[in-house]
This record gives C-alpha cells, sequence and structure tokens, in this order.
C-alpha cells in the first residue's frame, strides 16, 4: 500500500522536545517525530515531520495539485546500504502545479501515513516492507521563478522522453527507524484490529 493520507498545518517557529534534530541544508532544516504504527482494518504507520525555515528569506514548497493542504515537497526514504537511499513513498518525480511560501521563523506540521509495504520499488516481485532505518527529504526552492523553469524543464522531458533535470534543493532529516510490525495474532485476520479473533 502507498501512502494513505497526508495533512500539514502551517505554524510560527515552536520546536517539541519529541522532535529529533534535522540536518540543515542551506536555511531549512526538517524534524521527524514521533513514528507510529497502528494497526486496525487498514494498517498503517504515521510520520510527523515538521520543516522549518532558518533563514532570512522566504522558501518555497510544492503542494497538492488538488488538495492544497497535500504537502508534495517530502519524500521518505529507506536505508539499503551503509551510503545508499531508495524512495518509498510518497512523492512522485512530476512536480505540482501550487506553492506555499514558508516565510523566515515559519515552519509547516506534516503527518505522512504510509502502508505497511512499498509498491515503488519491488523485491522478487514483492512490495519492499516499510521497516528500518529512514528519513525524510525535503524539496524546495528559492522562488516562484525557480520551481516554474524546474516544473517547465520537467515537462519538457517528459514530453520529449529525455533525461530529467537535476533536482531542487533538498533538506534531509537525522535518520529515524520505523520498527517491523508486530506479529499478527494467531487466529486473527490480515487487517483486523490487534485484540479481534476470526470465528
Amino acid at each position: 500500500m502507498s501512502v494513505v493520507k497526508l495533512t500539514c498545518w502551517l505554524a510560527t517557529l515552536a520546536l517539541s522536545p519529541m522532535l529529533s534534530r534535522g540536518r540543515p541544508t542551506g536555511d531549512v532544516v526538517v524534524h521527524v517525530g514521533p513514528v507510529e504504527r497502528f494497526r486496525g482494518s487498514i494498517n498503517v504507520i504515521k510520520i510527523a515531520i515538521t520543516v522549518i525555515n532558518q533563514g532570512s528569506a522566504g522558501v518555497f514548497l510544492e503542494t497538492g495539485r488538488l488538495q492544497p493542504w497535500e504537502f508534495h515537497a517530502v519524500s521518505i526514504e529507506q536505508r539499503t546500504g551503509p551510503h545508499s537511499w531508495i524512495v518509498v513513498g510518497p512523492m512522485g518525480d512530476t512536480p505540482s502545479d501550487s506553492l506555499l511560501e514558508l516565510k523566515p521563523a515559519q515552519s509547516i506540521s506534516c503527518v505522512v501515513v504510509l502502508g505497511n509495504s512499498s509498491r515503488l520499488h519491488l523485491v522478487r516481485g514483492k512490495p519492499i516492507p516499510i521497516r528500518g532505518i529512514h528519513r525524510a527529504v525535503v524539496r524546495y526552492f528559492a522562488s516562484e521563478g525557480d520551481w516554474r523553469d524546474f516544473r517547465a524543464a520537467v515537462q519538457r522531458a517528459i514530453h520529449t522522453r529525455t533525461k530529467l533535470p537535476p533536482g531542487p534543493p533538498e533538506s534531509i532529516s537525522e535518520p529515524f527507524e520505523i520498527p517491523a510490525a508486530p506479529p499478527r495474532q494467531r487466529g486473527t485476520p490480515a487487517g483486523a484490529p490487534p485484540n479481534s479473533r476470526a470465528d
């Protein structure tokens, strides 16, 4: 299952002690926490993300094309080796049609909801389980003009079937761990609440 939902809200700069310290790229910092796994009718993982502009100028983040409150600029990557990562959700290569400006000292908080596995990459024909070491990656733009130029370059590459242009600047969180899903109780149907049992 891929991403179920992405919910975001803007706020002035206020850091929670539950957030892990992010690694800054330029003036944009990404914090992650908490990370929670839920079992129910749909098994999901909720990842709280906060993006902070610590610079003196605004930066621009892509938002959802049809739903402006969706945050298009974030992706979750899973570590596959000492220096290798793969995207497991939710961002695609096609840029959004809308922007949100993050002004100095402003932050945006999001909850990324993932399923137990990702079909963006398959191993022996099977989806990759969402567990182990991950990181959040947020791309941003210094100006609306930079975003328009990038969007146009991506569209040209798609139409001409040529190589996509280099991506915009990114800020990367510190690595965080998503624990493996707990084993299902014997006799419990897949997707059932953890305390339920089969008849």
